[in-house]
């Protein structure tokens, strides 16, 4: 308490500035990975901007086929990708406005598995 009372207030200064510096950089890199990827995502978003939503005229076309019309089927195969990874989960680094919409408008099967712990996605398929 003595030696504190001894420095002058630039050092003090200093000192409480040096503190706060470490520590932050001690948080910058727990969080990089975080980081990185918020980074990233606005250099791109600053790159190339989203062009602003507008409605899709889908062509109508009468079903040549034989008894009712099928289903439109979706599927979103990704490699090393977990339940939490989108954000329409509840999570996730990376925002998926997309994936979230067709999530919420369509029908979700959230009960898949992985063909072997040792091979990708895509062979499983």
């Amino acid at each position: 308490m003595e030696k504190l009372k001894q420095m002058s207030l630039r050092a003090q200064i200093f000192s409480v500035l040096a503190v706060v510096l470490i520590g932050a950089l001690g948080m910058a890199y727990a969080n990089r990975a975080e980081l990185i990827i918020k980074v990233m995502g606005i250099a791109m978003r600053a790159a190339e901007p989203t062009a602003p939503y507008r409605e899709i005229e889908w062509q109508t076309g009468v079903w040549q086929g034989k008894g009712a019309q099928p289903p439109n089927v979706i599927v979103i195969l990704t490699d090393d990708m977990g339940f939490n990874d989108v954000s329409f989960h509840g999570g996730g680094l990376i925002e998926t406005p997309h994936i979230d919409r067709l999530a919420q408008e369509g029908v979700r099967f959230a009960n898949g598995y992985a063909g072997s712990a040792l091979k990708t996605g895509r062979a499983a398929l």
